[in-house]
Protein backbone atom coordinates (compact mmCIF):
# COMPACT_ATOMS: atom_id res chain seq x y z
CA UNK A 1 0.00 0.00 0.00
CA UNK A 2 2.89 2.69 0.87
CA UNK A 3 4.49 1.41 -2.18
CA UNK A 4 1.51 2.45 -4.94
CA UNK A 5 0.34 5.25 -2.73
CA UNK A 6 4.26 6.64 -3.55
CA UNK A 7 4.13 6.11 -6.58
CA UNK A 8 0.70 8.10 -7.11
CA UNK A 9 1.89 10.55 -6.14
CA UNK A 10 5.34 10.38 -8.29
CA UNK A 11 3.40 10.38 -11.61
CA UNK A 12 1.17 13.38 -10.60
CA UNK A 13 4.42 14.93 -10.25
CA UNK A 14 5.94 13.81 -13.42
CA UNK A 15 2.93 14.48 -15.12
CA UNK A 16 2.70 17.85 -13.43
CA UNK A 17 6.66 19.31 -13.82
CA UNK A 18 6.98 22.60 -12.98
CA UNK A 19 9.21 24.45 -15.56
CA UNK A 20 11.33 27.16 -15.51
CA UNK A 21 14.52 29.10 -16.93
CA UNK A 22 16.59 26.33 -15.31
CA UNK A 23 14.71 23.73 -18.22
CA UNK A 24 15.74 24.82 -20.52
CA UNK A 25 19.67 25.24 -19.50
CA UNK A 26 19.35 21.81 -18.07
CA UNK A 27 18.02 20.78 -21.54
CA UNK A 28 20.74 21.72 -23.22
CA UNK A 29 23.49 20.62 -21.08
CA UNK A 30 21.77 16.87 -21.80
CA UNK A 31 22.23 17.64 -25.48
CA UNK A 32 25.68 18.92 -25.31
CA UNK A 33 26.76 15.83 -23.63
CA UNK A 34 26.67 13.95 -27.07
CA UNK A 35 26.67 16.54 -29.71
CA UNK A 36 29.89 19.85 -29.49
CA UNK A 37 27.79 22.30 -32.31
CA UNK A 38 26.56 25.04 -29.40
CA UNK A 39 24.39 27.14 -32.33
CA UNK A 40 22.65 23.50 -33.33
CA UNK A 41 22.44 22.60 -29.77
CA UNK A 42 21.00 26.15 -29.12
CA UNK A 43 18.48 25.98 -31.79
CA UNK A 44 17.56 22.39 -30.73
CA UNK A 45 17.03 23.17 -27.25
CA UNK A 46 14.46 26.41 -27.69
CA UNK A 47 12.46 24.34 -30.85
CA UNK A 48 12.21 21.20 -28.36
CA UNK A 49 11.10 23.33 -25.43
CA UNK A 50 8.55 24.88 -27.55
CA UNK A 51 7.12 22.04 -28.88
CA UNK A 52 6.89 19.89 -25.43
CA UNK A 53 6.23 22.69 -23.15
CA UNK A 54 2.58 24.36 -22.66
CA UNK A 55 2.64 27.79 -24.58
CA UNK A 56 1.76 30.20 -21.87
CA UNK A 57 5.22 28.65 -19.94
CA UNK A 58 7.01 28.83 -22.71
CA UNK A 59 6.44 32.16 -22.97
CA UNK A 60 7.74 32.99 -19.80
CA UNK A 61 10.83 31.23 -20.25
CA UNK A 62 11.63 33.62 -23.24
CA UNK A 63 10.30 36.46 -22.24
CA UNK A 64 12.34 39.14 -23.87
CA UNK A 65 11.56 41.61 -21.43
CA UNK A 66 14.21 39.70 -18.89
CA UNK A 67 17.09 41.33 -19.70
CA UNK A 68 18.99 37.31 -19.36
CA UNK A 69 16.14 35.67 -20.74
CA UNK A 70 16.33 37.54 -23.98
CA UNK A 71 20.54 37.46 -24.18
CA UNK A 72 20.04 33.99 -23.80
CA UNK A 73 17.42 33.45 -26.67
CA UNK A 74 19.44 35.69 -29.06
CA UNK A 75 23.14 34.17 -28.46
CA UNK A 76 24.15 30.83 -28.45
CA UNK A 77 27.47 31.80 -27.32
CA UNK A 78 26.37 33.91 -23.55
CA UNK A 79 23.87 30.87 -23.42
CA UNK A 80 26.36 28.44 -22.64
CA UNK A 81 28.35 30.39 -20.65
CA UNK A 82 25.30 30.98 -18.41
CA UNK A 83 25.05 26.55 -18.89
CA UNK A 84 28.03 26.64 -16.80
CA UNK A 85 26.48 27.01 -13.68
CA UNK A 86 24.24 23.84 -14.32
CA UNK A 87 27.52 21.90 -16.00
CA UNK A 88 29.00 21.97 -12.96
CA UNK A 89 26.37 19.27 -11.06
CA UNK A 90 27.71 16.46 -13.21
CA UNK A 91 25.79 13.79 -10.90
CA UNK A 92 22.66 15.23 -11.30
CA UNK A 93 23.36 16.08 -15.50
CA UNK A 94 24.43 12.65 -15.61
CA UNK A 95 21.23 10.87 -14.68
CA UNK A 96 19.23 13.34 -16.60
CA UNK A 97 21.07 12.42 -19.59
CA UNK A 98 20.16 8.99 -18.69
CA UNK A 99 16.56 9.56 -18.42
CA UNK A 100 16.71 11.03 -21.53
CA UNK A 101 18.06 8.37 -23.27
CA UNK A 102 15.72 5.65 -21.07
CA UNK A 103 13.09 7.56 -23.33
CA UNK A 104 11.83 10.57 -20.90
CA UNK A 105 11.08 13.41 -23.43
CA UNK A 106 13.92 15.89 -23.04
CA UNK A 107 12.07 18.98 -21.62
CA UNK A 108 11.02 16.27 -18.54
CA UNK A 109 14.45 14.57 -18.42
CA UNK A 110 15.87 16.84 -15.49
CA UNK A 111 12.53 16.13 -13.96
CA UNK A 112 13.08 12.23 -13.40
CA UNK A 113 15.72 12.50 -11.27
CA UNK A 114 13.97 14.61 -8.87
CA UNK A 115 11.05 12.73 -8.87
CA UNK A 116 12.54 9.09 -8.25
CA UNK A 117 14.87 10.73 -5.90
CA UNK A 118 11.93 11.61 -3.75
CA UNK A 119 10.64 8.35 -3.82
CA UNK A 120 13.79 7.06 -2.05
CA UNK A 121 13.78 9.78 0.33
CA UNK A 122 10.28 7.88 1.23
CA UNK A 123 11.82 4.75 1.48
CA UNK A 124 14.84 6.18 3.29
CA UNK A 125 12.44 8.22 6.09
CA UNK A 126 10.20 4.92 6.47
CA UNK A 127 13.59 3.34 7.24
CA UNK A 128 14.77 5.77 9.56
CA UNK A 129 11.23 6.31 11.53
CA UNK A 130 10.40 2.74 11.61
CA UNK A 131 13.34 2.27 14.49
CA UNK A 132 11.10 4.23 16.97
CA UNK A 133 7.58 3.88 15.39
CA UNK A 134 5.47 1.10 14.50
CA UNK A 135 5.74 0.56 10.67
CA UNK A 136 1.77 1.89 9.87
CA UNK A 137 2.50 5.26 11.40
CA UNK A 138 6.17 5.24 10.31
CA UNK A 139 4.68 5.12 6.79
CA UNK A 140 1.75 7.63 7.44
CA UNK A 141 4.49 10.06 8.73
CA UNK A 142 6.92 9.58 5.58
CA UNK A 143 3.99 10.10 2.93
CA UNK A 144 3.18 13.45 5.19
CA UNK A 145 6.35 14.59 4.83
CA UNK A 146 6.62 13.50 1.39
CA UNK A 147 3.61 15.32 0.12
CA UNK A 148 4.53 19.13 2.22
CA UNK A 149 5.15 21.51 -0.44
CA UNK A 150 9.06 21.91 -0.11
CA UNK A 151 9.14 18.16 -1.30
CA UNK A 152 6.46 18.61 -3.50
CA UNK A 153 8.73 21.82 -5.59
CA UNK A 154 11.87 19.39 -5.20
CA UNK A 155 9.86 16.33 -6.55
CA UNK A 156 8.80 18.24 -9.75
CA UNK A 157 11.52 20.77 -10.75
CA UNK A 158 14.65 20.91 -13.03
CA UNK A 159 17.08 20.57 -9.90
CA UNK A 160 19.55 18.56 -7.95
CA UNK A 161 17.85 19.29 -4.32
CA UNK A 162 16.01 16.20 -4.22
CA UNK A 163 18.69 13.83 -5.17
CA UNK A 164 21.57 15.96 -2.84
CA UNK A 165 18.75 15.77 -0.53
CA UNK A 166 18.81 12.01 -1.01
CA UNK A 167 22.04 11.42 -0.70
CA UNK A 168 22.50 13.59 2.77
CA UNK A 169 19.71 11.72 4.21
CA UNK A 170 22.13 8.50 3.63
CA UNK A 171 24.31 9.53 4.94
CA UNK A 172 22.33 10.60 8.41
CA UNK A 173 21.82 6.66 7.96
CA UNK A 174 25.52 5.51 7.91
CA UNK A 175 25.72 7.92 11.34
CA UNK A 176 22.59 6.72 13.08
CA UNK A 177 23.17 2.97 12.23
CA UNK A 178 27.42 3.70 11.91
CA UNK A 179 28.64 2.24 8.79
CA UNK A 180 32.03 1.91 7.96
CA UNK A 181 34.24 5.69 7.42
CA UNK A 182 34.67 4.83 3.78
CA UNK A 183 31.64 5.10 2.86
CA UNK A 184 30.35 8.08 4.56
CA UNK A 185 33.07 9.50 3.04
CA UNK A 186 31.93 7.85 -0.64
CA UNK A 187 28.36 9.20 0.26
CA UNK A 188 29.36 13.12 1.33
CA UNK A 189 31.82 13.24 -2.33
CA UNK A 190 28.66 11.89 -4.17
CA UNK A 191 26.66 14.97 -2.64
CA UNK A 192 28.98 17.32 -3.69
CA UNK A 193 29.30 15.71 -7.52
CA UNK A 194 25.27 16.72 -7.13
CA UNK A 195 25.83 20.32 -6.09
CA UNK A 196 29.36 21.69 -5.55
CA UNK A 197 27.94 23.68 -2.33
CA UNK A 198 27.12 20.47 -0.51
CA UNK A 199 30.97 20.89 -0.04
CA UNK A 200 29.68 23.03 3.10
CA UNK A 201 28.33 20.10 4.54
CA UNK A 202 30.52 17.42 3.83
CA UNK A 203 33.21 19.90 5.54
CA UNK A 204 31.14 20.87 8.35
CA UNK A 205 30.05 16.74 8.89
CA UNK A 206 33.55 15.53 8.91
CA UNK A 207 34.57 18.28 11.10
CA UNK A 208 31.82 17.60 13.80
CA UNK A 209 32.38 14.28 13.99
CA UNK A 210 35.95 14.50 14.09
CA UNK A 211 35.88 16.69 17.21
CA UNK A 212 32.82 14.59 18.53
CA UNK A 213 34.86 11.76 18.84
CA UNK A 214 37.97 13.30 19.69
CA UNK A 215 36.35 15.15 22.48
CA UNK A 216 34.13 11.68 23.70
CA UNK A 217 37.27 9.48 22.56
CA UNK A 218 34.83 7.16 22.01
CA UNK A 219 37.15 6.34 18.14
CA UNK A 220 40.31 6.83 17.09
CA UNK A 221 39.81 9.65 14.48
CA UNK A 222 42.77 10.33 12.17
CA UNK A 223 43.29 14.40 11.97
CA UNK A 224 45.69 13.33 8.98
CA UNK A 225 42.44 11.81 7.34
CA UNK A 226 40.25 14.48 7.80
CA UNK A 227 42.45 17.23 6.76
CA UNK A 228 43.47 14.53 3.41
CA UNK A 229 39.98 14.27 2.57
CA UNK A 230 39.19 18.07 3.16
CA UNK A 231 41.76 19.20 0.89
CA UNK A 232 40.94 16.96 -1.78
CA UNK A 233 37.25 17.92 -1.81
CA UNK A 234 38.68 21.61 -2.22
CA UNK A 235 41.33 20.64 -4.75
CA UNK A 236 38.20 19.70 -6.88
CA UNK A 237 35.90 22.86 -6.11
CA UNK A 238 38.80 24.33 -7.34
CA UNK A 239 39.25 22.40 -10.67
CA UNK A 240 35.27 22.31 -11.55
CA UNK A 241 35.03 26.34 -10.80
CA UNK A 242 37.96 26.71 -13.22
CA UNK A 243 36.57 24.02 -15.61
CA UNK A 244 33.30 24.80 -15.86
CA UNK A 245 34.20 28.26 -16.46
CA UNK A 246 32.00 29.39 -13.02
CA UNK A 247 33.45 32.40 -12.77
CA UNK A 248 31.81 33.37 -16.01
CA UNK A 249 28.83 31.94 -15.04
CA UNK A 250 28.20 33.81 -12.10
CA UNK A 251 27.04 36.59 -14.79
CA UNK A 252 23.96 34.92 -14.37
CA UNK A 253 23.83 36.56 -10.54
CA UNK A 254 25.60 39.71 -11.11
CA UNK A 255 29.35 38.81 -10.90
CA UNK A 256 31.60 37.62 -8.55
CA UNK A 257 32.05 40.47 -6.87
CA UNK A 258 28.67 39.75 -4.90
CA UNK A 259 30.48 36.77 -3.88
CA UNK A 260 33.95 38.38 -2.56
CA UNK A 261 33.25 41.85 -1.72
CA UNK A 262 32.58 42.26 1.95
CA UNK A 263 29.99 45.12 1.82
CA UNK A 264 27.80 43.51 -1.14
CA UNK A 265 28.41 40.46 1.03
CA UNK A 266 26.87 42.32 4.34
CA UNK A 267 24.07 43.45 2.28
CA UNK A 268 23.00 40.67 0.73
CA UNK A 269 23.10 38.55 3.96
CA UNK A 270 21.07 41.34 5.42
CA UNK A 271 18.24 41.09 2.73
CA UNK A 272 18.35 37.27 2.48
CA UNK A 273 16.38 37.54 5.50
CA UNK A 274 13.17 38.30 3.53
CA UNK A 275 13.08 34.95 2.20
CA UNK A 276 12.06 33.71 5.40
CA UNK A 277 8.90 34.61 4.57
CA UNK A 278 7.94 31.85 1.86
CA UNK A 279 10.68 29.37 3.50
CA UNK A 280 9.12 26.58 5.49
CA UNK A 281 12.34 25.84 7.58
CA UNK A 282 12.03 28.12 9.94
CA UNK A 283 9.17 26.92 11.69
CA UNK A 284 10.49 23.25 11.25
CA UNK A 285 13.76 24.42 12.80
CA UNK A 286 12.29 26.40 15.40
CA UNK A 287 10.04 23.81 16.87
CA UNK A 288 12.56 21.23 16.48
CA UNK A 289 15.08 23.68 18.87
CA UNK A 290 12.39 23.84 21.42
CA UNK A 291 11.40 20.16 21.88
CA UNK A 292 15.14 19.52 21.66
CA UNK A 293 16.27 21.62 24.59
CA UNK A 294 13.46 23.23 26.20
CA UNK A 295 13.61 23.43 29.61
CA UNK A 296 16.89 20.88 29.52
CA UNK A 297 20.70 21.33 30.81
CA UNK A 298 22.97 22.44 27.66
CA UNK A 299 25.84 21.49 28.12
CA UNK A 300 28.21 19.92 24.99
CA UNK A 301 29.81 16.81 26.76
CA UNK A 302 26.10 15.99 27.67
CA UNK A 303 24.20 16.18 24.53
CA UNK A 304 22.07 13.84 23.33
CA UNK A 305 23.07 12.39 19.82
CA UNK A 306 19.91 14.14 18.29
CA UNK A 307 20.71 17.03 19.70
CA UNK A 308 24.37 16.78 18.45
CA UNK A 309 22.81 16.11 14.88
CA UNK A 310 20.48 19.16 15.39
CA UNK A 311 23.71 21.60 16.18
CA UNK A 312 25.86 20.12 13.21
CA UNK A 313 23.10 21.05 11.29
CA UNK A 314 22.87 24.27 12.66
CA UNK A 315 26.64 25.06 11.96
CA UNK A 316 25.87 23.78 8.24
CA UNK A 317 23.17 26.15 7.81
CA UNK A 318 24.95 29.32 9.29
CA UNK A 319 27.69 28.76 6.84
CA UNK A 320 25.57 27.95 4.04
CA UNK A 321 23.34 30.99 4.75
CA UNK A 322 26.38 33.38 4.71
CA UNK A 323 27.67 31.97 1.18
CA UNK A 324 24.40 32.10 -0.19
CA UNK A 325 22.20 34.44 1.51
CA UNK A 326 18.86 32.46 0.34
CA UNK A 327 16.60 30.37 3.10
CA UNK A 328 14.25 29.34 0.14
CA UNK A 329 13.25 25.49 2.16
CA UNK A 330 14.61 23.83 -1.50
CA UNK A 331 18.27 25.00 -0.49
CA UNK A 332 18.31 23.70 2.89
CA UNK A 333 16.08 20.49 1.87
CA UNK A 334 18.46 17.95 4.33
CA UNK A 335 17.53 20.57 7.05
CA UNK A 336 14.27 20.13 6.68
CA UNK A 337 13.94 16.61 6.44
CA UNK A 338 16.33 15.99 9.33
CA UNK A 339 14.80 18.72 11.39
CA UNK A 340 11.09 16.75 10.68
CA UNK A 341 13.02 13.39 11.63
CA UNK A 342 15.01 14.25 14.94
CA UNK A 343 11.96 16.09 15.89
CA UNK A 344 9.63 12.95 15.77
CA UNK A 345 12.81 10.96 17.68
CA UNK A 346 12.51 13.40 20.40
CA UNK A 347 8.85 13.24 20.32
CA UNK A 348 8.17 9.87 20.27
CA UNK A 349 11.08 9.29 23.33
CA UNK A 350 9.02 12.17 25.19
CA UNK A 351 6.20 9.91 24.73
CA UNK A 352 7.61 6.92 25.94
CA UNK A 353 9.26 8.86 28.85
CA UNK A 354 5.73 10.16 30.07
CA UNK A 355 4.30 6.47 29.93
CA UNK A 356 6.85 5.19 31.81
CA UNK A 357 5.65 7.95 34.76
CA UNK A 358 2.19 7.20 34.53
CA UNK A 359 1.08 4.15 36.93
CA UNK A 360 -0.16 1.58 35.87
CA UNK A 361 -4.02 1.70 36.90
CA UNK A 362 -4.13 -2.16 38.22
CA UNK A 363 -1.58 -0.92 40.60
CA UNK A 364 -3.26 2.19 41.86
CA UNK A 365 -6.32 -0.25 43.58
Amino acid sequence: MFTAVLLRIAWVCYQKPIYNWDTLAYMAVVLSLTDDDTVRVHHNTYRVAREEIPDHLYALMVDTTHALKKTALNSPAKFFRYTSFFRIKPAFTGASFLAYRAGAPLSKAPMVPSMLSSVGIAFVLLYLLSGPFDSWVAALLSLSIIVSPPMLEAARGAMPDALSALVILIYFCLILKPGPPWLTILILSLSILIRLDNIIFAVVAVGYQFLFTLYYGKTKSSLVAVITVTIGWIAYAVWAIDFYKIDVAYEFYGGVEKMINPGIRIKEIAVGFNTVQTSHLSVVVVVCAVVLFYNKKVNFKNLSRNQHLFLMLMIYSGARYVLFPNLTTRFFLPVYLMAFVLLLFELRTLMASRSDEIPDPASCR
